[in-house]
């Protein structure tokens, strides 16, 4: 052996004393860096849950207090049309509004009247006169002025302890029906127990005032608002109840706590989604993230707190980054344990370095592949459902059956409006197209058949009540999947507007022609005829003074009938299009 080949060899055997070492400390450098990797984007992917979760509850919380401000200005509107409500008005206006349906959390829709201390004796005297002989203003005292609630429904037990109250005698209270007074605006109160709690069940409350001035308009200083003001509408909220469902989960992802003003002091909570001393109190428990936002509405701002629930870290899937960690050890360790067998071996040293790589590789295809069909399966579920919500809440009929019209598959609820049915009612039978008028549906299905789709169809459907509803259809066939879809408008109101119409259009001119005929008709007058300037009557030659018609049909074969001339025709033509849209 030459001396270049012994140095190759010791060069060699240095390596090969060292490789197994250098192997092992290499794989499990990768193996900690590929771990905190996907231990990283883990993190990233639940977060970003924690954030849309947030951003849901805001968008969700924001809409409805605006749909309970819409609510009171239907109620202020009410009155603005009404001028004088009474009892049993509000109470079928409020019944009809369905509030334990369509406004959780609502406790009820009130009225509380200003009154002055002038008016207070002859006010209460008015509502015992009404049936309620114990009915008296309170809490008692002398006051320069007073808002006592007479209307507020429903009027169950709970609302019942709140009669004849005056709001105005409450700090919290006052300071939002004076904001909401001087500004013309919504306005929400602070924290407070609302007089419909008992000893069970306590929740912390708020009440959202809206104005009503004399004759429905707001003026326009704050001087003349006050003048104005008649009273208030009003509702109250307990805070439990009116979040109820905005936390959709059956187990809560997301702790929430809402604080009244920018601080998270504990007199200031208004709503835990947990047990109030724990989260308010500092746990052992560490959250894994946390979010503070604020949310303005209607002159009030809350602080909303939001932290990750024990759950939702439960559900963080950890498994399969820790499998990669245990996984990415034991390949080290083995490598070190075959490097270290074959440190004579170049040939296999090499090929197991080889088996390493690949090995690497594949783990970070099968790890990105798990990535991948994961994001696919939540983009899918969030898809799923954002269709499901437009297709129920869209303002068109819309539905979804088999195409041989064996079954119905889907219909939404304005469609089940427009038939007058329930979503029990219609499981099992046929398709609508059956239930159109058979002239038209021999016509539709034969387009349906040709162009594989209809557009502005108008049919006639026959609800569940018997009446016959105008419709424009509009159908999709998918011969591959046997499904049809469509969407339905229904525009009976707008078909009988349109022929009572035509009906008064037709009579206009019918009128118009027996005037053109009876002015054929009329004998020539010849001479100067004196007539007034203002009110356009005719002096005869005996010095008496008649009207136009009278003065000509003596004097001539003419016989008059009414009818209108153009201008006024047209005009007409406008004042009842526009009198039809406002019926409509």
């Amino acid at each position: 052996m030459n001396q270049s080949e012994h140095a190759k060899d010791k060069q060699f055997g240095f390596w090969g004393k060292w490789m197994a070492w250098i192997v092992l400390l290499a794989a499990l450098l990768i193996t900690f860096f590929l771990w905190s990797l996907d231990r990283t984007l883990t993190m990233e992917r639940a977060h970003d849950r924690f954030a849309f979760r947030i951003k849901t509850i805001e968008s969700v919380l924001r809409e409805r207090l605006r749909a309970c401000e819409f609510l009171l200005q239907s109620g202020a509107g009410f009155f603005a049309a009404s001028g004088e409500v009474t009892r049993a008005e509000w109470r079928t206006y409020v019944k009809n509004l369905q509030l334990d349906k369509y406004y959780q959390g609502v406790q009820g829709l009130g009225f509380s009247k200003r009154i002055l201390p002038s008016e207070k004796e002859a006010h209460i005297r008015q509502i015992r006169e009404e049936g309620f002989s114990n009915y008296d203003i309170h809490p008692d005292g002398e006051r320069s002025e007073y808002t006592s609630i007479i209307f507020l429904e429903p009027f169950d037990w709970r609302n019942q302890r709140a009669f004849g109250y005056d709001m105005f005698s409450e700090p919290t209270r006052k300071e939002a029906m004076e904001k909401a007074r001087d500004t013309g605006l919504a306005a929400m109160s602070g924290k407070v127990i609302l007089l419909q709690e008992t000893d069970k069940d306590v929740q912390a409350g708020f009440l959202m005032y809206l104005p009503v001035y004399r004759k429905g308009e707001v003026p326009k200083t704050p001087e003349q608002r006050r003048e104005a003001l008649t009273g208030y509408v009003y509702s109250p909220f307990r805070m439990n109840d009116f979040m109820r469902g905005i936390l959709i989960e059956k187990r809560e992802y997301v702790e929430l706590q809402i604080f009244d003003g920018n601080e998270p002091l504990k007199e200031a909570l208004i709503y835990p989604s947990g047990n109030m001393e724990s989260l308010v109190s500092h746990s052992d428990h560490p959250h894994l993230f946390t979010h503070q936002s604020t949310l303005e509405y209607a002159g009030r701002r809350w602080l909303l707190v939001f932290k990750t629930s024990p759950y939702f870290e439960e559900t963080i899937d950890t498994a399969q980054v820790n499998a990669l960690l245990l996984l990415g050890i034991i390949i080290s360790l083995l490598l070190f344990a075959v490097l270290l067998s074959l440190t004579k071996s170049r040939n296999q040293a090499l090929s197991l370095a080889n088996m390493s790589l690949d090995l690497e590789k594949a783990n970070l295809g099968l790890r990105k592949e798990i990535e991948e069909r994961e994001q696919a399966t939540e983009a899918l579920q969030e898809n799923e459902e954002k269709f499901r919500n437009l297709f129920n809440s869209a303002e068109v009929g819309m539905f979804r059956t088999r195409l041989d019209g064996s079954e119905i598959l889907d219909m939404n609820e304005k469609l089940l409006n427009i038939l007058g049915r329930s979503s029990g009612e219609v499981q099992g039978l046929p398709s609508l197209i059956h239930w159109l008028d058979p002239s038209q549906r021999e016509e539709l299905l034969s387009r349906l058949e040709i162009e594989g789709r209809v557009l502005n169809f108008e049919s006639r459907i026959l609800n569940k009540q018997g009446e016959v509803r105008t419709c424009l259809m509009s159908l999709v066939l998918y011969r591959e999947q046997g499904v049809l879809e469509g969407s339905i408008i229904d525009i009976t109101e707008r078909k009988l507007a349109e022929e009572d119409s035509l009906r008064y259009s037709a009579e206009l001119e019918k009128k118009n022609k027996e005037l053109l005929d009876a002015l054929a008709n009329v004998k020539q007058l010849t001479g100067m005829l004196p007539i007034c300037g203002s009110c356009k009557q005719i002096r005869d030659d005996k010095g008496y003074w008649s009207a136009v018609e009278s003065y000509i049909g003596k004097h001539s074969e003419a016989v008059f009938s009414h009818g209108l001339c153009p201008e006024c025709e047209k005009k007409a033509y406008e004042d009842l299009e526009k009198l039809l849209k406002e019926d409509n």
